[in-house]
C-alpha cells in the first residue's frame, strides 16, 4: 500500500509540475509556436516523472535513487529548454524564456528530491516499525511460555536457576548461543491449540519481506540464554552473529533488529519508550 501511495503521489506531482512548466514559460512568451513547444514540454515532464517512478521501484525505493531522479529531471529539463530554443529560433526574448524554463525545471528537481525522500522515508520507516512490533509481540508470547515452563519446573523441585550458573555477560549477545527453529515450530510452540495460546500469529517475514530468524533453547527454559529473534533489515543480509547491546541510527534501515530474552539487543534509536 505504501508503494501504491508513492506512485499516486508522483503521478499527481508530475502532472502538476508539467502544467506549471507550460504556464510559467507561457507567461514569458505568447507566440503560437511557443505554446506548441510548451505543451510538448509539459508532456515531456510527465514522461520524465513516470521514468523516475520506474527507476525508484527498480531500485527498491532507495532514497539515493531519488537524488538520481532529481539529476535526471535537471538534465532532461535543460535539454528540453535547449531544444525549445532551437525550435523557436534565436530572438531577443529567448534569454528570458530559457531562464524561466531553467527555474521551473530546477524547482521540479528540488521537489523530486524533497518530496521523494519524505515519501520514501515514510514507507521504509513503516516497514521498520512493523518489524519491531512483530518481534516484540512474539517475544512477549515467548516470555509467557517461559513463565509457564519455569512454574512447572519449580513445582517439580528440579529448578536450577541462573543464580546457580556462571555469570552471563548481558552486554554481548551471540546467535551461536541459541538453537535455530523453523517458523512452523515456533508457531506450534506459541499456538498449541485454538483454546489456549501464547501468540495468535507468529510472523514468518519482516516488514521488508525477509525471513525472521527464531532461535530458542527449549531444552533449558531456565538457562541464561533462551530466546533470540532477529531481522536482517532492509538489505536482507545479517551484519554479524555477535551483537553489542545498543541502538543504531533510525535511518540505518539495513541494520539488524535483534531481540533476546525479554529485551531488544539492537534497535532503531528513538523507537523504544
Amino acid at each position: 500500500m505504501a508503494a501504491i501511495g508513492v506512485v499516486i503521489a508522483f503521478l499527481v506531482i508530475g502532472l502538476l509540475t508539467g502544467v506549471a512548466s507550460a504556464v510559467a514559460v507561457g507567461l514569458v512568451h505568447r507566440s503560437t509556436s511557443f505554446r506548441r513547444a510548451s505543451s510538448a514540454g509539459c508532456a515531456a515532464t510527465v514522461v520524465i516523472w513516470l521514468a523516475l517512478i520506474a527507476m525508484i521501484f527498480v531500485s527498491d525505493l532507495m532514497p539515493s535513487t531519488i537524488l538520481k531522479g532529481a539529476v535526471v529531471v535537471l538534465a532532461a529539463g535543460g535539454l528540453g529548454g535547449a531544444l525549445m530554443i532551437l525550435h523557436w529560433g534565436i530572438d531577443a526574448s529567448w534569454p528570458k524564456v530559457f531562464a524561466a524554463w531553467v527555474l521551473v525545471v530546477a524547482a521540479q528537481a528540488l521537489g523530486v528530491y524533497i518530496l521523494g525522500n519524505i515519501a520514501i522515508d515514510g514507507a521504509v520507516t513503516a516497514k521498520q516499525k512493523r518489524t519491531l512490533a512483530d518481534i516484540r509481540s512474539v517475544g512477549t508470547g515467548a516470555m509467557a511460555w517461559q513463565a509457564d515452563q519455569v512454574s512447572e519446573v519449580t513445582q517439580s523441585g528440579d529448578a536450577v536457576g541462573e543464580a546457580d550458573s556462571e555469570p552471563v555477560d548481558r552486554s554481548v549477545v551471540k546467535a551461536a548461543d541459541f538453537e535455530g527453529l523453523r517458523h512452523d515450530e515456533v508457531q506450534d510452540l506459541l499456538y498449541p491449540s485454538d483454546t489456549f495460546f501464547y501468540q495468535l500469529r507468529t510472523p514468518k517475514l519482516d516488514g521488508w519481506g525477509h525471513p525472521i530468524e527464531y532461535r530458542f533453547n527449549l531444552n533449558d527454559p531456565l538457562g541464561p540464554r533462551v530466546f533470540f529473534i532477529r531481522s536482517p533489515g532492509k538489505d536482507g543480509k545479517y551484519e554479524t552473529n555477535r551483537y553489542d547491546v545498543g541502538s543504531f541510527a533510525a535511518t540505518d534501515y539495513d541494520a539488524d533488529i535483534v531481540w533476546a530474552d525479554g529485551k531488544f539487543v539492537r534497535w532503531p534509536e528513538g523507537t523504544l519508550r
